[in-house]
């Protein structure tokens, strides 16, 4: 009795396989994403739905999304968030630059990957250790002139690192989001700009005719003086030829 038989190693195929099924993934959830944010004319509130997509993808169990307060340059607004509990959340709503990972990043306007948490002493990831955090990524919302609009962070329980495919895709959705939010508030100044020149050709259009009435009143004084004085006149003129015949005869 004998066999013949050959053996091929197929591993690196498999891991070629997975990674191009993994980058598609990818490109079809960035290709989905930039499609809803771009058609949202409030994106803002479609940012917890397309951070589950993301957080499913990154096998993250929680995020947060922050934007600047209107009014409060150096505050931060919980706009978004998933994984901790609705009175924690309250609890957070609003944080100052500086405080915790957030607040840093949109102090400084940098991305902050904080991994191994447990056992890494910072006094920045405390507040994301408490909700049982082992990796967490902060990235800016970076506006027009760098001017921060806010925060967008993933945090994950299962492992402690992120590979820089899971970055590179937090940045591009990160990015995203701060596109949308500019072109929102560009389209949102621009309708100001329309309603103050609307109000601006209003209050025009009501002094011109209010100075149309005006001119009109003074021109009516002006055409009655005239008429008097010619009436005026012609009586004065009048007496003195009656004046002259009464002293020729």
């Amino acid at each position: 009795l004998g066999g013949f038989g050959i053996t091929q190693d197929i591993t690196e195929h498999k891991l070629a396989d997975e990674a191009m099924r993994a980058s598609e993934a990818r490109f079809r959830l960035l290709a989905h994403t930039a499609e809803e944010l771009l058609t949202a004319r409030h994106p803002q509130e479609h940012i917890d739905t397309l951070a589950a997509r993301v957080m499913v993808q990154l096998d993250c169990q929680c995020f947060f999304n922050f934007l600047v307060a209107d009014g409060q340059p150096v505050r931060l607004k919980l706009n978004a968030w998933a994984g901790i509990p609705e009175d924690e959340a309250r609890r957070i709503e609003w944080l100052d630059y500086g405080v915790a990972v957030c607040g840093c990043v949109a102090r400084d306007g940098a991305r902050i990957v904080a991994e191994h948490i447990p056992t890494t002493p910072d006094v920045r990831t405390e507040l994301v250790k408490s909700y049982g955090i082992k990796a967490y990524a902060c990235h800016p919302l970076v506006g027009v002139n760098g001017r921060t609009l806010g925060t967008l962070s993933f945090g994950t329980r299962s492992r402690e690192t992120f590979s820089s495919e899971d970055l590179d895709l937090m940045k591009a959705v990160a990015d995203q989001v701060a596109m949308a939010l500019v072109r929102m508030q560009n389209e949102r100044d621009l309708r100001r700009g329309a309603d103050a020149l609307k109000e601006a050709n209003e209050r025009l259009e009501e002094m011109v005719l209010l100075r149309t009435r005006e001119l009109e009143d003074t021109v009516s004084t002006l055409r009655n003086e005239i008429l008097v004085r010619k009436k005026i006149q012609t009586q004065l003129h009048q007496l003195s030829r009656k004046s002259l015949e009464a002293l020729e005869a």
